[in-house]
């Protein structure tokens, strides 16, 4: 997707009287919508992007099936919560011995987004190559060891995976909804708005 698409996008969801939300320029938007998630604006994110957990977010992943001989099912969404994964990988049970806290202190989920930035990074993700000799296969043990290991750069990328994003209004965009203004404007991309004009007026 290009610059241009996102600004078509953009100006889309303005006439639609959509509201959307942009990251700041220090911010991924992966990471700015998983801090959504956590304030409440919404339940998961879509997206095929797992860094959206490792930033403590809710992730509704899509996936192709290739196999699936049934093309409505090629692609299929798996819900993952961020509280049930920590659960299910032991982390918070992990986070809360090693801290001497109780399991349900509100701080073990903290702790635990922490180490699974850890994780990710240790495994590469879109910052960073992975860890020579850690494998999906061994990370999880070297991580109950203690022993994972990580260079100057991984550090840097931890630390900024790790730093909480605070979400203010002017994050957020919203416009009118103005159907004219919409015909006009794909009409001078060479739309056929005859074919969306009724639709369209009747959102």
């Amino acid at each position: 997707m290009t610059g241009e698409h996102i600004k078509d996008v953009q100006e889309l969801l303005k006439f639609l009287g959509i509201v959307y939300a942009t990251a700041p320029v220090d911010i991924e938007g992966e990471h700015l919508a998983a801090q959504m998630t956590k304030d409440g604006y919404c339940d998961y994110v879509l997206s095929g992007d797992s860094d959206i957990l490792a930033f403590g977010g809710n992730l509704l992943r899509f996936s192709n099936n290739p196999f699936s001989p049934d093309k409505k099912l090629k692609t299929f969404y798996q819900e993952i919560n961020f509280r049930d994964l920590i659960s299910k990988l032991g982390m918070d049970k992990f986070v809360a011995e090693q801290n001497g806290m109780d399991i349900n202190d509100e701080r073990v989920a903290k702790f635990a987004r922490a180490d699974l930035c850890r994780l990710s990074v240790s495994l590469g993700n879109d910052f960073t190559e992975k860890t020579p000799r850690v494998t999906k296969l061994s990370v999880m043990s070297k991580y109950f060891k203690n022993n994972l290991s990580f260079n100057d750069k991984q550090c840097e990328i931890i630390n900024y995976m790790i730093k909480e994003v605070e979400i203010t209004p002017d994050v957020f965009t919203q416009s009118e909804k103005n159907i004219g203004g919409l015909l006009e404007y794909l009409s001078v991309r060479d739309f056929d708005i005859s074919k969306y004009r009724d639709k369209l007026e009747m959102f």
